[in-house]
């Protein structure tokens, strides 16, 4: 409809140029339209994209990305969701769901856990359809700029962003169909020259000349704790991050990670996957002891976010007409 307005007020020999991230089954349609409107205009389709039998061969032949998929029952997968982001090291992570409610359930279990306190400043951000614009840019913005380390999506981001920070991507849920997870994990491994490398400077006995430094560190560790007392009173449920023990330098030969949380209902979905592909996924190594530990919290987490999602949809309802006559009176003054 917008095309058809556009035309009508435009003069009929101009060339008229469409750029979409994707080719979607509207645009598709547009090129009908058109083509029945007028037998003398033929577009032309240019798809940048590299076809999913590219993408397919990229993925079964990518030495440096690592993927996996981790077996957990359908009743505590947010327990193990949980342990492998205290488990695993990253620089930024995606988190894709289903649907756009597990989206808000699992940011707001992540927030109710303490992962955007001073322990972890990790700051779990959501984005899904259910957001105005402005506060989807806000969103994606935040994560771009590494503010934020934890992105907790739906589909609507498995194509069309470029995030090369994204060295690990979690499908909480098994994707639907094989296309999907290629995109999913197609979020990972966009830089070419990104590898987890920490080096690890020995100490020696000139250390003890930086007295002042010393003394900066100490102001700041200082504050940190103070932020982190606050934090914690008020926060009683949150977990504390894990001390991974590192001996020397430690550097991975991947450039990004992929793991795939599957039940025992995703058996099929998941062997069609690893068939489509044409890869044979290893699994997640879990310490079940660590899965037992952080239970309870868990679940009190998951029970305060369904409640505060619960009190969302209370608003929203008791309050249903106000977004539709703030509408309502912008036209009227724009009339």
């Amino acid at each position: 409809k917008i095309f058809d307005n556009i035309a009508e007020e435009t003069n009929h020999r101009r060339q008229t140029l469409l750029f979409s991230a994707t080719l979607t089954h509207a645009l598709e349609k547009l090129q009908e339209i058109i083509t029945k409107k007028d037998n003398d205009v033929k577009p032309v389709i240019i798809n940048l994209l590299p076809t999913i039998d590219e993408v397919k061969t990229e993925l079964a032949t990518n030495s440096s990305l690592d993927q996996r998929y981790l077996l957990c029952p359908e009743a505590i997968k947010i327990v193990y969701l949980v342990e492998c982001i205290l488990d695993i090291k990253f620089k930024q992570l995606i988190i894709f769901c289903q649907t756009k409610k597990q989206a808000n359930l699992i940011h707001k279990v992540l927030l109710s856990l303490g992962f955007d306190g001073p322990e972890f400043n990790l700051n779990p951000v959501l984005l899904n359809s259910n957001l105005k614009q402005n506060l989807r840019f806000a969103a994606l913005e935040t994560f771009r700029s590494l503010k934020s380390k934890i992105l907790v999506t739906t589909d609507i981001a498995n194509r069309g962003l470029d995030l090369p920070q994204v060295d690990l991507v979690i499908n909480f849920n098994c994707p639907k169909s094989p296309i999907v997870y290629i995109h999913r994990v197609g979020r990972t491994c966009r830089k070419p020259d990104f590898r987890y490398e920490q080096p690890i400077i020995p100490q020696t006995d000139d250390d003890d000349d930086n007295d002042d430094d010393d003394d900066d560190d100490d102001n700041d560790d200082a504050e940190q704790n103070r932020k982190r007392k606050i934090y914690a009173k008020h926060n009683q449920n949150s977990l504390k991050p894990k001390k991974h023990k590192i001996s020397k330098c430690q550097t991975s030969v991947y450039l990004g990670k992929s793991i795939t949380l599957i039940t025992q209902y995703d058996l099929e979905l998941f062997k069609a996957i690893e068939s489509y592909i044409g890869i044979k996924m290893d699994a997640q190594e879990v310490d079940e002891k660590n899965v037992t530990q952080i239970i309870k919290q868990t679940a009190i987490a998951i029970k305060e976010a369904e409640i505060r999602i619960e009190q969302e949809e209370q608003e929203s309802n008791r309050y249903p007409n106000i977004k539709q006559n703030k509408s309502m009176n912008k036209r009227q003054k724009l009339k």
